[in-house]
């Protein structure tokens, strides 16, 4: 399998950077970090002369949709024609097999995208017409997608919900489904400004006028 590794990421986040990839122990080669101006994360950061690639994004005031957008296109053009990537949010921590087990439940269910089981101990598969549910998606703090859909972040959502998107994206095109047995865990989602609560109130209904129903 050719699995890949994606975070974007701003300086202020490098000690839990390195911590999750250091809990994750992928490849470097298959690592690929997005970074933002006007301070972003460099090669010097790490220790020795081994580093992540490091792809430069838009400035700060950008949105993460975008970010992620430009990993997906750089890994798209240095990757296998068959190969899988797992978008992960920086204060997230796992095991050395956290992504073997997302891409072998990927590629055994031939999905379009996959997430680890944050709730409960058992498979779920979700198709376009199920409902979705805060346990019934593909978590947005860690999602992996099979790379020959070429899927891509909508970018007129900001920050909240592009990940909701992205798996009804998913979802249009086959099934989608998360995981238990990664480890992966996370921090509580930190609180949004001002400005982003009324991003996440205009981005959640251009959802509904998208999709038809709530985000979840």
């Amino acid at each position: 399998m050719d699995s890949w590794i994606l975070c974007p990421c701003q300086r202020s986040r490098l000690d839990k950077l390195k911590r999750m990839l250091s809990s994750l122990d992928h490849p470097v080669d298959r690592t690929v970090l997005v970074v933002t101006h006007p301070d972003p994360i460099t090669e010097a950061d790490f220790d020795g002369s081994i580093y992540p690639r490091i792809v430069h994004a838009f400035p700060h005031e950008r949105f993460i949709s975008q970010w992620w957008n430009v990993g997906l296109d750089y890994i798209q053009k240095v990757a296998q024609k068959r190969h899988e990537v797992m978008a992960i949010s920086s204060d997230m921590i796992g095991m050395s097999y956290s992504v073997a087990v997302m891409g072998a439940f990927l590629r055994r269910h031939n999905l379009t995208m996959a997430g680890p089981n944050l709730w409960t101990e058992e498979e779920r598969l979700f198709g376009f017409n199920d409902p979705r549910g805060a346990t019934h998606r593909v978590p947005g703090c860690c999602w992996m997608l099979a790379g020959e859909t070429r899927l891509r972040l909508d970018e007129s959502f900001r920050w909240w919900y592009s990940d909701d998107d992205l798996e009804m994206q998913a979802r249009f095109l086959g099934w989608v489904g998360i995981v238990p047995g990664t480890d992966l865990v996370g921090e509580p989602d930190t609180p949004l400004s001002a400005e982003k609560q009324e991003w996440a109130l205009e981005d959640r209904q251009k959802f509904v006028n998208k999709w038809g129903r709530e985000p979840w």
